[in-house]
């Protein structure tokens, strides 16, 4: 008598004291056993506090902008990632200049932009400044 065609033979069992085969290996693990796959590109994560920030109602135009050290840090811990010290002096060069120089320049702009009044007095003791140190 032969089996209906839509059922699969049995394997053989492997002869007594022989290393398993293709043919008589064990299964494969269910995939809810196997590891995680390392994968080389990321999917972006979420920051809870985007989040939050997006649930509140905030946007990046109202939000308060970083602090001059938190700019600092995060350039920091940005050359921590690089081995090699020509990188990460390099990183750490640039995050100086970013951090003590352009930042604060733009936050006095920002301050100053303000509102009319505010820029006026702000061009007033600029020009006053350079009229004591003898530029103008």
């Amino acid at each position: 008598m032969t089996a209906p065609s839509n059922v699969l033979p049995l394997r053989a069992a492997p002869p007594p004291g022989a290393s398993p085969t293709a043919q008589n290996a064990p299964r494969a693990p269910a995939r809810e056993e196997a590891p995680e796959r390392k994968r080389w590109l990321r999917r972006p994560e979420v920051s809870p506090r985007a989040v939050s920030a997006i649930f509140a109602g905030g946007t990046i135009v109202g939000a308060a902008p970083p602090s001059i050290t938190a700019v600092w840090a995060a350039h920091a811990s940005a050359a921590a990632y690089y081995r090699h010290r020509p990188f990460r002096y390099a990183r750490l060069a640039y995050g100086v200049v970013h951090a003590f120089v352009e930042v604060p320049v733009l936050y006095g702009l920002a301050w100053a932009g303000s509102s009319v009044p505010l820029r006026l007095a702000t061009y007033a003791t600029i020009a006053v400044t350079l009229w004591l140190l003898g530029v103008i």
